[in-house]
This record gives C-alpha cells, sequence and structure tokens, in this order.
C-alpha cells in the first residue's frame, strides 16, 4: 500500500536564488526546493532585477560579491521595486568579515556567511516566511 508523504511545508512559496557561481545556485536551489519551495535562480544582479519586474518573489538569497554590482546596491534596486522582498533577504557571503557591514545587513535582511550549512538556510528561510 502506497504511503503519502506529506505536504512540505514551503508548498507556494517562492523564492530567487542570486549568486555568480552557478553550483551554489544549483546547491541552493536544489535544498530549497526539497523543502517544497518553488525556486528561481539569477547568476547576475540584472538577471535578479528582469526576474523581479517578471514575477513575485516571498524571499531572496542575495550574494553580495555579483559581477554586475554588489549585494548591497542590488538590494537598493530591489526596493525600488518590491519592498516586501527587500525585506525577505538572506544576503550570503564569504567576504563580509566587518562587524559593521554584518550588523547592516541583519538590519535590512539575514545574512548567511559563507559556507554556510543546508540547515542554518532553511531556519532561516522557514523564518522569514513563517507568516505564510
Amino acid at each position: 500500500m502506497p504511503v503519502a508523504l506529506p505536504t512540505p511545508s514551503a508548498a507556494g512559496i517562492k523564492a530567487l536564488v542570486v549568486d555568480d557561481e552557478p553550483h551554489i545556485v544549483e546547491l541552493v536551489k536544489t535544498c530549497l526546493e526539497e523543502e517544497g519551495y518553488e525556486v528561481d535562480g539569477a547568476l547576475t544582479a540584472s538577471q535578479a532585477l528582469d526576474l523581479i519586474r517578471k514575477g513575485s518573489y516571498d524571499f531572496m538569497v542575495l550574494d553580495i560579491m555579483l559581477p554586475d554590482m554588489d549585494g548591497i546596491m542590488a538590494h537598493e534596486r530591489v526596493r525600488a521595486l518590491d519592498p516586501q522582498l527587500a525585506g525577505r533577504t538572506i544576503f550570503v557571503s564569504g567576504w563580509v568579515k566587518s562587524p559593521e557591514i554584518r550588523d547592516y545587513l541583519v538590519s535590512i535582511g539575514s545574512f548567511l556567511p559563507k559556507p554556510f550549512s543546508v540547515d542554518e538556510l532553511i531556519r532561516v528561510a522557514r523564518g522569514l516566511n513563517s507568516d505564510n
């Protein structure tokens, strides 16, 4: 007799992953999709902004170091397009060492230092979307 699997709690929640490293985009997409999230990926800030103009997202995972603009500048542009999404941003970076920059990123979203664990990512994503 087939066993019904529980429906993931993230069903219907849409995420955008923005990182210039394709393997990071794919890894994060896979992890989130396994939790039930619908996920799009972008390799540049420009690609991400185009996707945001065309669609709607519940949260975003945004790398700080992108080839066409830094993540903080990209976040400012996202804020102009979709203020709610801007408030539901998980910043990721391997280079942010300064406590002041970390505090700033946390004040405008969430921050995960690279490398981060899948569990950390899922915990933060669930926290951002706990009211959905």
